[in-house]
């Protein structure tokens, strides 16, 4: 009974393991076409990619060399703004050196003019306190 028993225990033992079919030559085939298939899936996929990947980078130089063009433009016009803001400064400099130099001869004659304006008030007040009908007449033009 001890040998039935144990047989019968042995035999539940390797009912009980799953047991693995041997594959055929031709499943294990068609599981390696398949993941071929998938790999050359896969690479298309990546070498697309690869491809968009190219043309961004070409995208970005281009957009890269247009801000560095941009700039040197900017670059150029501002340079030519510091040229035309110099341009006004030496031309107001100018304006007002010429000014001044084209004035002071009119200044100076208009003080002489003023300062003998005075002596000529002067003497002919002198001269209308010894003449009335010229002080009366320069009462009436309101010089005195």
């Amino acid at each position: 009974m001890m040998k039935t028993l144990m047989w019968g225990l042995l035999f539940i033992l390797f009912l009980g393991c799953p047991v693995y079919a041997a594959d055929t030559t031709e499943q294990r085939l068609s599981r390696i076409e398949l993941r071929l298939e998938k790999m050359d899936k896969i690479e298309a996929i990546v070498n697309e990619n690869r491809e968009r990947l190219i043309k961004l980078e070409e995208g970005q130089k281009a957009i890269n060399q247009r801000m560095d063009d941009m700039g040197k433009r900017i670059d150029d016009v501002r340079d030519l703004i510091y040229v035309v803001l110099a341009g006004m400064f030496a031309l107001v400099g100018f304006v007002i050196w010429d000014r001044r130099t084209a004035l002071a001869p009119a200044i100076r004659k208009n003080k002489e003019l003023e300062e003998r304006e005075e002596r000529l008030e002067r003497v002919i007040k002198e001269f209308a306190e010894k003449e009335p009908r010229l002080l009366e007449a320069l009462r009436h033009a309101g010089f005195v």
